[in-house]
């Protein structure tokens, strides 16, 4: 049997648990991430396994009210990963995923207004030297934010709160210590950097336009630009999601309600499911 290793534990919206980590797919240790959910009284409702690189693990997980579960983590080679943030319906399907391009590790992420994300881990600008990662999402895992932490270029975040407000709290280590990094809801760690935004939620820079940026800037406060190929939702439900492209949601064939037949030799033992 494959072995399965659980490196992180979050409650459902239902009073269960959900639990995430990895698990082996191969006997070379080859590793994939793995989301269990279990009910109030510990039995599994449903588990599954993703990832196709040679590792890709789950460091965090969480709930949005909604009912979306994202995870969050690092795909890629063991030496060389990128941080991974995947979202699931609430029943374990597999609704998008996004990989970064660069060297980084996502270690916990919370949720934040609207649906949205702050997540928190390590982005490496050398072999030995890293900062602190820390950026913000929409309710579809585009960023709509980002801030290096970097102090001596040894910095890595593990940990991270929304309050009430929308500021953002995120904790983590340091040459000789540790970090703790305050900012306010759009990610920025300084009174001269945030301004006027220090105390408006994200929700009130929302234009309601799917295919545009809403950010808030301490001199012009809040503003939309046009993000082509940004993830989008109009809410069809044939469709999962789509793609911006001049200025609309733009619908996929792939992304139409479909079933599709995958390769899951050997995966058997560890990808399971059961209707809620």
């Amino acid at each position: 049997a494959m072995a399965s290793s659980t490196r992180v534990t979050s409650s459902s919206l239902d009073g269960g648990v959900l639990a995430a980590g990895a698990t082996e797919a191969d006997t070379a240790g080859t590793e994939r991430g793995w989301l269990v959910r279990l009910s109030a009284s510990g039995k599994e409702i449903w588990a599954t396994a993703h990832g196709a690189l040679n590792t890709q693990r789950f460091n965090a997980v969480a709930t949005l009210p909604s009912g979306i579960i994202v995870a969050g983590g690092e795909a890629g080679k063991t030496n060389d990963p990128r941080w991974w943030l995947a979202r699931f319906d609430s029943e374990g399907n597999l609704l998008a995923d996004k990989i970064a391009s660069f060297r980084s590790s996502i270690a916990a992420i919370a949720a934040h207004h609207g649906g949205r994300l702050a997540v928190a881990g390590t982005a490496w600008s050398s072999a030995s030297a890293t900062k602190g990662l820390l950026f913000g999402t929409d309710s579809l895992g585009n960023t709509v934010w980002d801030q290096a932490i970097s102090v001596a270029e040894k910095e890595r975040l593990f940990g991270i709160g929304v309050d009430a407000l929308g500021r953002v709290a995120a904790v983590g280590s340091t040459t000789g210590g540790g970090v703790v990094v305050h900012a306010d809801p759009w990610g920025r760690v300084s009174c001269e950097q945030s301004g006027g935004c220090a105390n408006k939620l994200v929700t009130k820079c929302d234009d309601g336009d799917l295919c545009t940026r809403d950010v808030c800037s301490a001199k012009s406060g809040c503003t939309s630009a046009a993000a082509p190929g940004q993830r989008c939702d109009d809410g069809d439900s044939c469709y999962i999601g789509g793609t911006c492209a001049a200025g609309k949601c733009s619908k996929s064939a792939n992304g139409r309600l479909h079933a599709r037949a995958e390769d899951v030799a050997g995966l058997v033992s560890v990808v399971s499911a059961a209707p809620v």
